[in-house]
Order: structure tokens, then C-alpha cells, then sequence
């Protein structure tokens, strides 16, 4: 019997990952977490703020599993998810139990990167400040880039001007482009 009930858990694991990937669901918990990672900081208490955004959270995440459950209501139950609230604590936790047993394997992959690993509010914090940091290194390149742009547009206008890279590299001269006038 525990292995009919774990070959049927795996096959659940194996259609909530399909369907995860057809739908937009993990799309709609990356932007959620995205649009709200701006609030969270690296500070030891969190605001009533943060508790109250992972609530919501949460809230997406059960709306987006009871889908699922009501569209597989008929297999799940073979599971032991019989419905309510319960049942999607209950789906996680086959899906967490069945994913140790398939770690390493691609259908592992697109579970973890669905961000249906968050089960606790510091799992929450974490990622939150993760994507965070992501989102500043990204806006500090895209200055970087802008700077030099703009810095190339001040040596078209001074042909002395030189760019001037924080990386290793050396300064380099910026030479601009020699402009060719038609004959008349």
C-alpha cells in the first residue's frame, strides 16, 4: 500500500509541475514577490508591513493550488488531499516529500524555480531580499552603462575626453568616429 501511495504522490508531483509549467502561475508569484521586495531590508525584525505582504502571499499561493486541486480533484484524493484548506498544505508536503526523493532531476528543477519552496515567512524574507539585490546590481549596471554613454556623447562634443572603466582595464580613449562631408 505505501507504494501505490507513493507512485500516485509522484505522479501528482509530476502533474503539478505540468501544470506549473503551462499555466502562469509561477509567473504570478515572481512578479508578486518582485513588485514587493522594495519593502523588505536586511534589518533583524522585519515590519508588520513585510507579515502582512508574506499573508498575501500565501493568500496567491493557495488560490493558485486550489485551481490545480480543483482541476485534479478526481487523482488527488488518491494522494490523501481530500480538500479544504487542508489540502494545500497537504499537496506541498507531497510534493516537498516526493521532490527529496527526486532531487537532482530535472522535474526537481522547475519545482524548486517555481517558488512553491517558500513555506515559511523566513523563506519569504529571504527571497524577497534576494531578488532585491538582484534588482540594485541591475539598476547599478544599468547606470554604468548609461554614464558611459553619456560620457561618449561629452567626447563627441570635446575630443580630449577620455572614459575612464572601473573595472581592471586600463582608461581607454574614447576616439570618436571621423565624419565624412560630402563633396559638392
Amino acid at each position: 500500500l505505501e507504494s501505490k501511495t507513493r507512485d500516485m504522490a509522484a505522479a501528482i508531483r509530476s502533474c503539478l509541475i505540468q501544470w506549473l509549467d503551462a499555466s502562469t502561475a509561477v509567473h504570478e508569484l515572481d512578479t508578486f514577490i518582485r513588485q514587493h521586495a522594495a519593502t523588505f531590508d536586511d534589518s533583524e525584525e522585519q515590519r508588520h508591513l513585510c507579515f502582512e505582504i508574506f499573508q498575501r502571499y500565501e493568500g496567491l499561493l493557495d488560490r493558485i493550488l486550489n485551481d490545480f486541486l480543483e482541476e485534479h480533484r478526481r487523482d488527488v484524493h488518491l494522494a490523501g488531499i481530500d480538500g479544504g484548506a487542508a489540502s494545500v498544505r497537504r499537496l506541498l508536503a507531497v510534493c516537498q516529500e516526493e521532490g527529496a526523493c527526486a532531487a537532482g532531476s530535472p522535474e526537481q528543477g522547475i519545482l524548486d524555480s517555481s517558488l512553491l519552496r517558500i513555506t515559511t515567512y523566513q523563506d519569504y524574507v529571504q527571497i524577497s531580499l534576494d531578488f532585491k539585490r538582484a534588482a540594485e546590481e541591475q539598476a547599478a549596471q544599468m547606470l554604468q552603462r548609461l554614464a558611459v554613454q553619456v560620457a561618449g556623447g561629452v567626447a563627441k562634443t570635446l575630443p580630449d575626453a577620455r572614459l575612464e572603466s572601473q573595472g581592471p582595464s586600463e582608461a581607454s580613449v574614447f576616439v570618436p568616429p571621423q565624419r565624412q562631408v560630402a563633396a559638392c
